[in-house]
Parts: structure tokens; C-alpha cells; sequence
């Protein structure tokens, strides 16, 4: 990104934060609803998506919807929608999904779209669980289409802050960025649910297994959870053999202790000392030798041994060890969601 091109990009991206900012839900105008599908999701792949359309066609014909599956297609998808009047758009796929569309909001796509509401339709669904999009997928959308006609029940509204991943020219928005060993390790998981010949694996059964599987293996001194090198900038040191590192902007997670802004975490270590420092991090315990928190507003990352982060399960990054990713806090964007009390 060129240094010209900085600040129009800042204001555009301070411009949409400023529009999603609040969402009074009051005239009937502003709950136009719309759907972005995306059909490789694991869930819409796996049986949803009959269902979905079997709904749409019985009880809400009218929502305009498009199909999508990566940055080109979300960006002209959400520029279709919106130039169809459309202000809430309903994602349905994973957080690889929510982060493509996320980022394509908020480089300007989709104008006129104020929030967004989610349907699981992914393998972890961590930025829906946050939201609490709990209860059958088909119920809410139900109670999101009767919102739209009548204006009642009330969504639960959240302004969510994002994470900001600069390399390069290129920039994406998410909410969980993934480092050192955890590449690795999310990579193994996959290919393990994709080939295993029982079903009831391929989804958050089977992740919970691998990783359980894992930390066995981590115990006994083997895995792939061994430490990578991975360069934390302006912070010391530097240069440290990070086994699991993290960054997000995911209010009170994954600790459920209270906190605000960009969090990074790191835990190293091997073997049960790994596990032990592990235990404690998620526990939301002061920093300690082998683990800790920093809240940043800014901060530089490269790995040493490989090239790419993953940002809500997406490669980010130039793909060659050492290159610099820049991520600090990004706007917030406005969620609503149905809960099962709504």
C-alpha cells in the first residue's frame, strides 16, 4: 500500500466504522434483510444447505441472496446485495467466511450494509459462538425474517472490534490471528477430518479428538506442537520459540476474564511443561515464564520458520519466512444475532 494511498484508506475504513458503529433497527428501511451463502462451507456442504433453500422458498422467498466463496466473489456478492437495498446481510458459512466478508466491508464493498448476523455454517464457528449464535440454524432464520416483516423480536446487537493484518499492499480484517505451532497443528487437524472414514469426525468431534490426541503425544515429548520462532517486534526478546501464539481482539477470550482492545498470547515449552503453561494461560493467570498476555495497539509479527498466519483459519501473510505482518486494532463492525431467548 502506497504511502499516498494511506490516509484515503484510513478514512474510508474510519468512515465504515463510524456507519456500522450503532444500528437502531427502527424503520422498516434499515431491516432489509439479505444472504450471503457460501456453499463449500463444511456445513452448508454437509446437509444445510437443502434445508436452507426448503426454508427460503416456503417461508422467506423474497431474500435476496448470492453465493459466494472467496475475496472477489464476497466483494461483488456484497456490492450486488447492497445495490438491492439490502442493510443487514446474513453470512452463512465458518469463520473463514465471516473474515472475507468482514474484510471486504470495511475496504468499502457492500455500501449501504450496516450489520451483519451470522448462521454457523463452518467446522469451529468461533466468531458465531462468541456472538452466541446458539439453537437450531433454521429457527433463526425464521425469527430474522419475521424481524424483517415486523420488526420484532429484537436481535442482540454487539459492536465487535477487529483485528487489522497489513503485508505487503494486501490487508484483511479478522478476530483470531494463529502463530508458531498452531499453523502446523490446524493444517494436521484438517487433513485428519478430511480422511478419516468415520463421519461423525468430520467436525468439532473430530477436532476436539485430534487435539486431545495431540496433547497426549505433546506429554510423552512428541506431536506436532513443537516450538516455532516466531519475532514479536518492540517487545522482549524478540525472538522466542513460541509453541502456541495468538492475537485477537474477541472480548473476554479465550480466558472469559474481562478484556478490551488486542490481546496478543504466547505460551512455549515442551512436553508437560507445555501443557502446564498452556493450562494456565487459558485459566487468564498473570504472565508467567513460559506463557503470558500483552495488550497492544500495534505490533509486529513474522515467523521465522514459516511463512503464513492464519487469521480465523486463513493463510495470511507473503507465504516466505521472515516477512513482517503489521497487526494492530481495526474498526468495529455491527453483529446481530437471534439467541434462543429472542
Amino acid at each position: 500500500m502506497s504511502a499516498a494511498a494511506e490516509p484515503k484508506h484510513n478514512q474510508r475504513i474510519q468512515s465504515s466504522a463510524a456507519e456500522n458503529a450503532a444500528f437502531p433497527c427502527t424503520e422498516a428501511a434499515s431491516r432489509r434483510l439479505g444472504m450471503l451463502i457460501n456453499p463449500y462451507s463444511w456445513g452448508v456442504r454437509h446437509g444445510f444447505l437443502s434445508t436452507l433453500r426448503t426454508v427460503l422458498e416456503e417461508s422467506s422467498p423474497l431474500i435476496p441472496r448470492a453465493y459466494a466463496w472467496n475475496p472477489v466473489t464476497f466483494a461483488s456478492a456484497m456490492d450486488q446485495l447492497a445495490a438491492k437495498g439490502v442493510r443487514v446481510l446474513l453470512v452463512v458459512g465458518g469463520d473463514g467466511t465471516v473474515q472475507g466478508v468482514v474484510s471486504a466491508l470495511l475496504q468499502g464493498h457492500g455500501p449501504g450494509i450496516k450489520a451483519l448476523s451470522l448462521l454457523r455454517g463452518g467446522r469451529s464457528n468461533v466468531t458465531a459462538a462468541w456472538l452466541g449464535a446458539t439453537g437450531k440454524m433454521v429457527t433463526s432464520l425464521n425469527r430474522l425474517s419475521h424481524w424483517e416483516r415486523h420488526g420484532w423480536p429484537q436481535p442482540q446487537q454487539q459492536a465487535l472490534p477487529t483485528l487489522r493484518v497489513t503485508w505487503g499492499q494486501e490487508t484483511s480484517h479478522g478476530f483470531l490471528l494463529l502463530g508458531g505451532a498452531m499453523v502446523n497443528a490446524v493444517k494436521a487437524c484438517r487433513a485428519f477430518r478430511e480422511q478419516t472414514r468415520l463421519p461423525v469426525l468430520d467436525g468439532k468431534l473430530g477436532t476436539a479428538f485430534w487435539f486431545s490426541r495431540e496433547l497426549v503425544r505433546v506429554a510423552l515429548g512428541g506431536g506436532v506442537l513443537q516450538p516455532h520462532r516466531v519475532a514479536l517486534l518492540g517487545l522482549h526478546p524478540e525472538k522466542q520459540n513460541y509453541t502456541f501464539m495468538v492475537a485477537t481482539t474477541l472480548p473476554n477470550w479465550p480466558t472469559h476474564t474481562k478484556t478490551t482492545g488486542m490481546r496478543v498470547g504466547w505460551v512455549s515449552g515442551r512436553g508437560v511443561r507445555l501443557l502446564i503453561a498452556l493450562a494456565q494461560a487459558l485459566a487468564g493467570k498473570d504472565t508467567g515464564h513460559h506463557f503470558g498476555w500483552i495488550n497492544r495497539e500495534q505490533v509486529g509479527m513474522s515467523q521465522l520458520e514459516q511463512g503464513y498466519f492464519l487469521l480465523d483459519g486463513e493463510p495470511v501473510g507473503s507465504g516466505k519466512a521472515g516477512d513482517i505482518l503489521q497487526v494492530q486494532a481495526g474498526p468495529a463492525v455491527q453483529f446481530l444475532q437471534m439467541t434462543p431467548s429472542a
